[in-house]
């Protein structure tokens, strides 16, 4: 039981987790964390690393001129997809352009958000 205590003990300390709620998510590495906003998220870019016997799907967050890397390694990773896909109102058709063919390169921009347009008022 003594390794299995330090095996557990290894992964909380050293893997990525990602927690996600309603209001947005946090990444936990070691003893940092990053906290983002649904709201605050200006792009994501999806691609897959070739890891030689299988693609890793990899998603870029762009936020507050941060950009933040999360994969599917990452404890968490699929309940925050599922989130982001339904905040961004993502359609399903992404997964499909960026997995397929496999073992290809496949960047593509999943989300990019509008600017807000301001008004300065009436010119004289």
């Amino acid at each position: 039981m003594g390794l299995l205590k330090r095996s557990l003990d290894w992964r909380l300390r050293n893997v990525a987790a990602i927690d996600t709620d309603e209001a947005g998510f946090g990444i936990r590495l070691r003893r940092t964390s990053h906290k983002v906003a649904w709201r605050e998220i200006e792009a994501v870019t999806a691609f897959k690393r070739d890891d030689l016997i299988v693609d890793r799907l990899c998603l870029l967050v762009q936020h507050a001129g941060s950009i933040i890397e999360l994969d599917e390694d990452m404890a968490g990773f699929e309940k925050w997809l599922a989130m982001l896909e339904s905040r961004l109102s993502l359609n399903d058709e992404w997964r499909a352009a960026v997995l397929f063919p496999p073992f290809e390169a496949q960047v593509t921009e999943i989300f990019r958000r509008k600017p807000v347009s301001v008004s300065c008022g009436e010119q004289a």
